[in-house]
């Protein structure tokens, strides 16, 4: 499984935006530098998906990251346990 983030790609000096956290309707403010990533949680909170594809959708600012998960993260296939004799 994966996890799909966004990434800043926009002024070079990044950009400082306004993030949703939790579902009672709080914000923060935090500065996103240049190549940096949009957090999935801040301070235990989630920030919702949509608030991530809302990004997503501006192009010129934002590409999709996946990032794995779980076994992916691990690098070692889940058929890499059987092994070859002799090796």
């Amino acid at each position: 499984m994966s996890e799909k983030r966004a990434r800043y790609v926009g002024h070079p000096d990044g950009a400082t935006i306004e993030i949703p956290i939790g579902t009672e309707g709080n914000t923060v403010i935090r500065h996103v530098p240049h190549g940096g990533e949009v957090p999935t949680e801040i301070d235990g909170q989630k920030v919702p998906a949509g608030y991530r594809d809302s990004l997503l959708e501006q192009k010129e600012n934002w590409t999709e990251v996946k990032r794995a998960t779980g076994d992916e993260a691990t690098g070692t296939p889940k058929t890499a346990a059987a092994g070859k004799d002799g090796e």
